[in-house]
């Protein structure tokens, strides 16, 4: 089966949420930890007023700013400048992925199944975790139903690691 997926903002968009959605609320959670522990020790001495506000940066930054700087960086690339697509053929056992850039073959990669580290699946895409950090972005919408759902039930085979984050419409 054979699926050409356009990587443009959206779909990196969501990598972004997928990939940093862990570490966003982490940080997050640290920011809180030094405002609160800040404002606890506030009287005892004003230096913890630095505290409070390195705090508040922090999870200002990580929650709210880190993402958009993150695009910004990926849109400055060649693979993300021009008009580039993956051009997914799934097999029995691997699968092998064309990226395409402006028109011309840009990189090749052939994986089998069991090379995957995870996949996550949200609403429109599925992301094949090929490592911790790098992943290819599958589009759900340029494949029939029945064409997905095999996919889906092939990398369920191999992979343990398959999450669904988002919620079916009842």
């Amino acid at each position: 089966m054979k699926n050409k997926t356009r990587v443009d903002k959206y779909a990196l968009k969501q990598l972004i949420k997928v990939v940093n959605k862990k570490q966003k609320f982490i940080f997050g959670i640290i920011g809180i930890i030094f405002i609160i522990w800040g404002l606890l020790l506030v009287p005892i001495n004003d230096i913890y007023y630095s505290v409070v506000l390195l705090g508040a940066l922090f999870f200002i930054f990580f929650v709210f700013i880190f993402e958009v700087v993150v695009i910004h960086q990926q849109k400055n690339t060649k693979v993300f400048k021009a008009v580039t697509y993956f051009m997914f053929d799934f097999d029995d056992f691997n699968f092998v992925v064309n990226t395409i850039c402006n028109g011309e073959l840009y990189s090749y990669a052939k994986h089998e199944y069991l090379e995957i580290h995870k996949i996550i699946e949200n609403k429109n895409y599925m992301f094949i975790f090929i490592s911790k950090t790098d992943a290819y972005i599958l589009s759900k919408h340029t494949l029939k139903y029945k064409e997905f759902e095999a996919i889906k039930n092939r990398l369920r085979l191999f992979v343990k690691k398959y999450k669904e984050i988002w919620k079916k419409a009842v």
